[in-house]
């Protein structure tokens, strides 16, 4: 059997000036009594379920590149990867750099249609209610009307516009607030400019 660790939050003693000994000890304990791999996760704010928005969230490359120095053994790799963060050059050179600074320890892994088989598996095992996906819906409306009806472009920018706001309203306001930004975001584009960003106006 092999063990691997997990390291979801950075909120210890001592604040953030504290994490890089805190750290340092955790994934040094780890190696030497066996763990076979460490993992962080790739979050740009800490995860609901886990702490607060408001807590410390390192960078997931730069933090293995951490651990790999303070280790000698375990195999070192991101949970999962937020994909839209980094260039795939970006993706491809950090894992390689860790790999080679690291002595062949980095994992990287590359998935498809994670998201479908999860809603696959999940969907038997949940209640369906006639609001199920509703909050999901009423997020892409308001991607593809800010981005503008019709156009891939608008809706890429649309979306990353909109998970951005949201991110920064669960930061600053209240994770239950987070919709409200982005309404707020979609009504602002409407006065502006009512096709959208990328949206072509009637003739």
């Amino acid at each position: 059997m092999r063990l691997g660790l997990q390291i979801p939050s950075f909120t210890w003693p001592g604040g953030p000036e504290a994490i890089a000994e805190h750290l340092g000890r955790i994934v040094r304990t780890a190696d030497d009594i066996g763990f076979d791999s460490i993992w962080v996760m790739d979050h740009l704010i800490q995860i609901r379920g886990v702490g607060k928005p408001s807590e410390p969230m390192l960078e997931g490359w730069t933090t293995l590149g951490w651990i790999a120095a303070n280790t000698r053994r375990a195999r070192l790799g991101l949970l999962v990867g937020a994909v839209p963060y980094r260039q795939p050059a970006v993706w491809i050179k950090a894992a390689t750099a860790l790999d080679v600074l690291s002595g062949g320890r980095a994992w990287f892994g590359i998935g498809a249609a994670c998201v479908g088989a999860a809603g696959a598996l999940v969907a038997p095992i949940l209640p369906f209610q006639p609001t199920t996906g509703l909050s999901l819906s009423v997020t892409s409306f308001n991607i593809v009307i800010i981005g503008g009806m019709g156009s891939l472009v608008g809706a890429f920018v649309g979306g990353l516009l909109v998970s951005v706001a949201e991110s920064l309203g669960a930061v600053f306001l209240k994770p239950s607030l987070k919709e409200l930004v982005s309404f707020s975001l979609l009504v602002l584009i409407l006065l502006l400019r009512p096709a959208g960003l990328f949206g072509r106006r009637a003739a």
